[in-house]
């Protein structure tokens, strides 16, 4: 949710926000069955979890190919363990009740306008596995934000940074240190 939220703020003003835009497997056009799939996997959990090993099985029935830590304690930074002892995923459920119930909530509309006014260093962040990022998806953003740098991380799926940590961190600062150099 992020990207998109970045997206719209860098393309929809006038003064500067940000140097540079690293959008993490996000594109206005996204594939609505890779949507439905996400949006399905947080509505089936949305009473929460019991234990952290029952949303380690989670993620890992949803992610077969992302190899399972021995420790579930790293889930911490994804969920928030509620008085009445369970553990909630720290998203607001209402995100996902939008008018067509995919993800992002965000009009299709909005999301190019935006891309569209985007003047800055972008650098796309897709997993190869993305359920929701095609080829098509780049292409439409590509045509949108023409001086955008891609980066196909194999191996990762929709969550790059949590499938392929070191690859997506090398990519992001190779890019931070052509952009952004420190003098």
């Amino acid at each position: 949710m992020g990207g998109a939220t970045a997206l719209c703020l860098v393309g929809n003003t006038s003064q500067a926000r940000a140097a540079v835009l690293v959008l993490v497997d996000i594109v206005p056009r996204i594939n609505k069955l890779g949507g439905a799939k996400i949006r399905e996997f947080m509505n089936r959990h949305v009473d929460g979890f019991a234990t952290l090993t029952d949303a380690a099985d989670a993620v890992h029935a949803y992610n077969p190919h992302r190899m399972r830590p021995a420790n579930a304690d790293g889930l911490m930074k994804n969920l928030r363990r509620r008085v009445d002892g369970r553990f909630y995923w720290h998203w607001d459920p209402r995100l996902i009740k939008g008018a067509d119930g995919v993800e992002p909530p965000f009009e299709i509309e909005q999301l190019t306008r935006s891309a569209d006014a985007v003047r800055i260093p972008t650098l796309l962040v897709r997993g190869l596995r993305s359920d929701i990022v095609t080829d098509e998806g780049v292409a439409d953003l590509r045509s949108r934000i023409p001086h955008m740098e891609v980066i196909d991380v194999p191996g990762a799926g929709h969550m790059v940074a949590g499938d392929k940590n070191d690859a997506f961190n090398q990519g992001v600062v190779e890019f931070l240190r052509r952009q952004m150099p420190v003098t």
